[in-house]
């Protein structure tokens, strides 16, 4: 070699790249709880969509839409009937709990014309916060907020 060129070995490069790798992974373990609200909200926005969802797939269709919560198998489903399910979405790690208010968790469902069978609250409690949403008679509508 010649001993002008002058220039960083392999070692020293694997070296500097592996300390600057571990320096870059640190704030990503140590920012996982400021993730946790947003995920919150995120799911509570989802399960609102999904019942927007069921309305729209009841429509499209012509057909009665239900949305069946199984607590067994922590899923909640989009379905015909009992044996035709159109969707089907995990309930992650059980953080989602949902209650009764003023309307059954199973009595979520959709005409062929997309207005509700029937109107009411029900409660999800994911994590330590819980929700209220309401489907409303007419029009269909479905407002969230947080209690």
């Amino acid at each position: 070699m010649n001993p002008l060129q002058r220039g960083y070995t392999l070692i020293e490069t694997l070296i500097s790249l592996s300390i600057f790798s571990l320096l870059l992974t640190l704030p990503i373990l140590f920012l996982h709880d400021f993730r946790k609200p947003y995920e919150v909200d995120y799911l509570a926005h989802q399960f609102k969509e999904d019942i927007l969802l069921a309305q729209h797939i009841a429509m499209t269709h012509g057909r009665t839409t239900y949305i069946k919560v199984d607590l067994l198998s922590n899923d909640y489903v989009i379905r015909f009937s009992a044996n035709d399910e159109y969707f089907k979405r995990p309930i992650i790690n059980k953080i989602m709990q949902f209650s009764a208010v003023s309307m059954g968790v199973n009595d979520i469902s959709f005409n062929p014309n997309g207005n509700p069978r029937k109107s009411g609250t029900i409660q999800v409690k994911i994590h330590d916060r819980v929700f209220h949403y309401t489907i409303y008679l007419g029009r269909g509508r479905v407002y969230y907020r947080e209690v």
